[in-house]
């Protein structure tokens, strides 16, 4: 069995400059209304939420673990998005997950957004 994980203080990941870096391999399960595994193999990296340096005093550290794996989960299934409703979902359970960890509303709505308008704008951008 898969465990669940719903914040980022037990992935098997350790700092490498300003990237998290996976030193095992873990399948990453996101309980919302359906069960979705995206495997992240043995140095897999990714740079925890995208949040610009000059809003950290707001929103918080890009690499908080409350952040973790909302953000790593977002990324993934991202990459896999080739629609702008595929993105959309991964968007969702982003929104969720980062209920989930125990992010206040405003503070992931606000992610939320941020990554909606992006996804949009980078969709469209593929599309052209």
């Amino acid at each position: 069995m898969t465990p669940q994980i719903t914040d980022g203080s037990d992935l098997p990941v350790c700092l490498l400059g300003d990237r998290l870096v996976f030193y095992s391999t873990v399948d990453c399960v996101a309980y919302c209304p359906l069960r979705v595994v995206l495997e992240c193999p043995e140095g897999a990296s990714w740079d925890g939420a995208t949040i610009p340096k000059y809003c950290w005093s707001l929103i918080g550290h890009p690499l908080q673990k409350e952040f973790r794996f909302a953000s790593l989960f977002h990324d993934r299934s991202c990459e896999r998005a080739e629609t702008l409703e595929q993105r959309a979902i991964g968007d969702a359970i982003f929104r969720d997950l980062l209920r989930q960890a125990g992010v206040c509303w405003w503070r992931r709505t606000a992610m939320w957004l941020a990554v909606r308008v992006y996804g949009v704008y980078l969709m469209r951008k593929r599309a052209l």
